[in-house]
């Protein structure tokens, strides 16, 4: 059926069906996944606007061929704008960018936020482009984070042959303003993962510009002399916002908050814990895009850069947490059959552990103390 959910959906201009999109869908297939390419679903009659529309909301990724003439047609770039509000609307990755006949300074003349993606190069054969997109499809990597949840803490039996419903995670004022009216069974936890995905939207151009590695306020004129002590106190607030998350994350406060089990949250401290992740998540954000609005001798620049991609493992790992708080929580109709077949009660319950850990990449260290060490 054409409502059918897909793996992938293949955004191109007619020009290049031939020799990449038609190849590219047939290897993908090959690798067992599920293409939506228009030759493939559509049929004589088919309205093709609303198959299309139809399509780009049910794929899961949609793999976009950026070529010269992709550019120039309106049709595939209609598609890519679909694909984008996705990305916006859903706070996750969506778009996954072929190269064909292109490279960086041509993309970013058409789209600087493209131009930053990673693009699979068609020069390398349509059976490697195949590889690295089955790989991101098939990349089942989960990330946790802190807080414990009961599985099953009011176990009720579901009627043979349904399927529970996924929970609606509330990411605007009046969805939240309804649930905490209502207050039905797991509102705490929704709340939660509501407030925090309305925040990760709210930063979706702060996130986009941390990405391209923009400065952002006014420039700072910064000399030799006071250099070393500027950066020693940059990076001291950088940890100790770092650290901030152990605090917000207190075990006593996430109780409470939650409620016990069997006992009502309290609304305004979830609001609270889902606010200080998002207020560090923005922070650091904040703090790389200022720390790039430094002037300083060419020697240092260097020693900027990396010292601003300190933050990015951190902000990456915050920004993959609340996805995964909210596919969680969305799920947790799911996961309670599940924990009921497993044998689960109310005495007994299965527990879903979330826990964000925040790191930073060694590698960039690494290269950061070689810069100073050169400078030096």
């Amino acid at each position: 059926m054409e409502s059918d959910p897909s793996d992938v959906f293949i955004a191109h201009a007619g020009e290049d069906k031939n020799a990449i999109a038609r190849p590219l869908a047939e290897a993908l297939i090959a690798e067992g996944w599920t293409v939506w390419l228009d030759e493939l679903r559509l049929r004589v009659g088919d309205s093709l606007s609303r198959h299309i529309d139809t399509a780009l909301a049910n794929t899961r990724f949609g793999v976009v061929i950026l070529s010269p003439h992709f550019f120039s047609k309106e049709w595939p770039q209609r598609e890519l704008a679909g694909l984008a509000a996705r990305e916006i609307d859903n706070g996750t990755k969506v778009i996954l960018p072929v190269w064909h006949e292109v490279d960086h300074d041509f993309i970013v003349k058409r789209s600087p936020l493209l131009a930053d993606r990673l693009g699979a190069l068609t020069k390398a054969g349509i059976g490697r482009v195949a590889e690295e997109i089955s790989s991101v499809l098939a990349d089942k990597q989960v990330t946790k984070t802190e807080a414990t949840v009961d599985l099953i803490e009011n176990p009720a039996p579901i009627p043979q042959g349904t399927s529970p419903s996924l929970f609606e995670i509330p990411a605007t004022p009046d969805q939240q303003e309804k649930l905490l009216k209502d207050r039905p069974d797991w509102w705490e936890y929704r709340l939660y993962a509501g407030v925090l995905m309305q925040g990760r939207i709210r930063l979706e151009d702060k996130w986009q510009d941390h990405q391209l590695r923009l400065p952002r306020g006014d420039r700072r004129d910064i000399d030799e002399v006071s250099f070393s002590e500027t950066m020693r106190r940059e990076l001291g607030w950088m940890r100790r916002q770092v650290a901030t998350m152990d605090r917000v994350f207190d075990p006593e406060t996430t109780e409470t908050a939650f409620g016990p089990r069997g006992e009502p949250g309290d609304p305004l401290l979830v609001r609270r814990i889902a606010e200080g992740v998002i207020g560090v998540y923005e922070a650091l954000m904040d703090w790389a895009a200022n720390l790039r609005t430094m002037s300083v001798d060419d020697d240092y620049e260097e020693i900027v850069e990396l010292t601003a991609r300190m933050a990015d493992g951190p902000i990456r790992q915050v920004h993959s947490f609340i996805q995964l708080v909210a596919d969680s929580i969305a799920r947790i109709p799911t996961l309670e059959e599940e924990a009921a077949h497993m044998g689960a009660t109310r005495e007994s319950p299965n527990i879903l552990t979330l826990t964000l850990s925040l790191a930073i990449d060694e590698d960039i260290q690494d290269e950061l103390y070689a810069a100073i060490a050169r400078v030096s």
